[in-house]
């Protein structure tokens, strides 16, 4: 059973871009300093970044916002514990996978200026994306290949995919952290992505593990999937809901939805887990976002002093 000296590092979220539907990526300077100049007067000194999917238009050019976002990040002292990837991980097997490669080593050069520690990835995005498919495109990708051409033939690509990204990031000194998604994304279950790292093989590669993902979704708890990861759990991504019963990844501060977040915090605890704990999320929903982000974080501590006092059920 691992013990915590002493408190966690913080971290929260935020964008480079924002994602407009109908438009795609636009660099709202004016919103995205000010997150950092809220999270900067909260006394947060690690930030997580979303990154932008290259394969949308990006307004300007990402290049340009990246380094206009990581002049940002140093002058107000900030470190980043992930990135997050957003695009494709392989293509239909049989065929080439390098719009899916590409893809991800053109993203990992790009987002290496702000020296993550870790590169957050969901395991199963298919190039095709096809919007025509809804919500439950990926799934349908995904069975589809399978039905044609084997489950294990899939794997086997995606697995190879990632670790071509994992080998790349390594160079960099930058951790492969692969998301759990229940089933809102195939190989991101509690069965299929533990095979699914096993199969990459690498030390690189471990887990980022969701909360609300494996609250809604899947069969596993945070707390379970925190022990599956063990010392390859990366990154978190620590957010709250209601519950299967809502069907909804509301994406709430924690504390404001069921999960047991004591449960939590022993089981970071039990892997020595040594953070930052990252959110991803905002602060409380107060008028002002200073405050609220103080509330979250006064919160959170409170969670810790009584873990450290109650005994694990």
């Amino acid at each position: 059973m691992g013990n915590r000296d002493s408190e966690r590092e913080l971290c929260f979220y935020t964008n480079v871009m924002s994602f407009i539907p109908g438009q795609g990526f636009l660099f709202e300077e004016t919103k995205a300093r000010s997150r950092l100049e809220d999270l900067k007067q909260a006394g947060i000194r690690w930030v997580g970044v979303n990154f932008p999917n290259l394969e949308e238009p990006c307004k300007p050019d990402v290049e340009s916002c990246t380094n206009v976002f990581k002049g940002w990040l140093d002058e107000l002292g900030f470190r980043v514990t992930s990135c997050h990837y957003y695009g494709p991980t392989y293509c239909t097997p049989g065929g080439s996978q390098n719009q899916a490669t590409e893809h991800m080593l053109r993203t990992a050069e790009m987002m290496a200026i702000f020296a993550p520690a870790s590169l957050v990835v969901h395991a199963a995005w298919h190039a095709l994306d096809a919007p025509r498919l809804g919500c439950d495109h990926h799934v349908t990708l995904y069975n589809e290949d399978c039905a044609e051409h084997g489950e294990d033939q899939v794997y086997a690509v995606v697995a190879q995919n990632l670790r071509t990204l994992g080998d790349a990031l390594a160079r960099s000194g930058i951790r492969l952290a692969l998301e759990n998604t229940g089933d809102i994304m195939p190989l991101g279950d509690c069965k299929s992505l533990p095979r699914l790292v096993s199969m990459i093989a690498n030390d690189n590669v471990g887990y980022c593990v969701d909360s609300g993902h494996a609250h809604l979704h899947g069969a596993c708890s945070a707390q379970d999937w925190i022990r599956l990861a063990g010392d390859r759990l990366f990154e978190t991504h620590f957010h709250d809901n209601r519950g299967a019963a809502f069907r909804k990844d509301e994406h709430m501060p924690v504390g404001f939805g069921t999960i047991s977040w004591l449960d939590v915090i022993h089981a970071l605890d039990d892997v020595a887990f040594p953070g930052p704990i990252t959110f991803e999320t905002g602060g409380w929903p107060l008028a002002d976002d200073v405050d609220g982000l103080r509330q979250a974080i006064a919160w959170w501590r409170a969670c810790e002093a009584m873990a450290s006092q109650r005994e694990r059920v």
